[in-house]
């Protein structure tokens, strides 16, 4: 098993700074402080790294639980260097998929099956974990159509570290958060209004799950924190600031992305405005099937929302059919497969 990956990774539960992060990293960079600051200031000074042809490239970013193998964030990022901009489709981690005839019920499960078959295998843990990223990203190669260009992987750590290595980041929360988990030795609680947060506190603002919409609501948190975070970036930004971002993002993402993407992805993100992230995630009904709550996601509304946040409505071209084998139905239950296959039914 050939497995590429720049460091250990440590599980966690939150991967945010999903698309700036994915664009300050690389398997190849420097190791010390001079060539850190010399690659910034030549990726500044460019013209002209990016080719005048869109390349459009899509990227997944995971977060893994710290209780195991299991991905607690799915997002896929996509950049076109030729609108400048990036789209952030989240893919809730309970969606039910049903694969070989077995029911692995949630999609996060097949990062865990990657990573488990590699353990098997005698890899060390930095290449479990890559693993599972291959695993689900040769998933969602396959059943989505799209082509997948490289992963990121962020551990809460490091979050914490990135969020303070900017002096923190503003923001607005619309609700009282108070949650406890003692199993992770988890507490938070958040005021309402406007929060300056530090690494700590922002870690705890995109783990919360205590809202009436649940796991949706947590999506809607890691919108607006990564929101926050691109625009606290955007325009504070620094040379200075930027060794210190790099740095936490050396330390503390795990990726397969190679150093001219990284570069040429940093230059599309310097350009862009707050407005040109485009941020969705799929919806499924909540379906219980063996015991256990899934999403059943809409094949026509699905395939929607991945031309309008991964292709930009534009580049359909490069999208193939959704889901040709059927692996987010199981035909043998009529509910399941009425809400996969039958839009209004879905809506109702």
């Amino acid at each position: 098993m050939n497995i590429r990956s720049k460091k250990l990774i440590i599980p966690i539960s939150a991967a945010l700074v999903i698309a700036f992060v994915i664009s300050l990293i690389g398997i190849f960079w420097p190791k010390n402080d001079a060539d850190i600051q010399n690659s910034v200031k030549a990726s500044i000074e460019c013209e002209n790294i990016a080719s005048k042809e869109d390349d459009l490239s899509i990227f997944l970013v995971c977060g893994i639980d710290n209780a195991g193998w299991n991905s607690d964030v799915i997002m896929l990022v996509s950049v076109s260097k030729s609108l400048k901009k990036i789209g952030v489709l989240q893919i809730p981690r309970d969606t039910f998929v049903k694969i070989d005839g077995k029911n692995y019920h949630k999609i996060n499960a097949i990062y865990s099956e990657g990573c488990r078959r590699a353990h098997n295998a005698g890899l060390d843990e930095g290449q479990v974990h890559s693993a599972g990223c291959h695993a689900l990203s040769d998933f969602l190669e396959s059943s989505m159509g799209i082509k997948i260009d490289g992963f990121a992987s962020v551990t809460t750590t490091g979050l914490c570290k990135i969020v303070d290595s900017i002096g923190g980041i503003d923001l607005n929360i619309p609700i009282d958060l108070s949650y406890d988990d003692n199993s992770q030795n988890l507490h938070i609680r958040l005021k309402a209004g406007e929060n300056h947060l530090s690494g700590d506190l922002a870690v705890k603002f995109v783990r919360c799950r205590k809202y009436a919409n649940a796991d949706y609501g947590r999506m809607n948190a890691q919108r607006m924190f990564l929101s926050a975070m691109f625009h606290k970036i955007k325009h504070e930004f620094s040379i200075s600031k930027a060794i210190d971002l790099f740095k936490s993002a050396y330390d503390n993402v795990n990726t397969d992305i190679d150093m001219s993407d990284a570069i040429s992805l940093m230059r599309v993100g310097l350009g862009m405005k707050d407005t040109d992230i485009m941020m969705e995630n799929l919806v499924g009904k909540s379906v219980k099937v063996g015991g256990v709550y899934c999403e059943v996601i809409n094949r026509d509304i699905t395939s929607e929302k991945i031309k309008e946040s991964l292709y930009f409505g534009k580049f359909s071209h490069l999208y193939r059919d959704f889901d040709k084998d059927g692996v987010f139905c199981d035909k043998n239950d009529e509910n399941i497969r009425k809400l996969y296959a039958d839009r209004e039914y879905f809506m109702k």
